[in-house]
């Protein structure tokens, strides 16, 4: 891994930080419902119930969430 002064002499850089692609692969992976996580497990709502999330910048369902 490089020093950061060495990252500022040659401006080379990885994937931007705010790339969505690491994060939508693990919405992915989990079917993008969330479930409420518990003492280390994923549990679902006693009550059923989700919300559905909304991307800010796609304006597209992202993801739903235990309620």
């Amino acid at each position: 891994m490089p020093a950061i002064a060495e990252i500022f002499e040659t401006m080379e850089y990885g994937p931007a930080p705010e790339a969505p692609d690491p994060a939508l692969a693990w919405l992915d992976a989990r079917g993008r419902e969330l479930k409420l996580f518990i003492n280390g497990e994923w549990v679902a709502p006693q009550s059923g119930q989700y919300i559905e999330t909304i991307s800010p910048a796609t304006n597209k369902p992202l993801a739903r969430v235990a309620a």
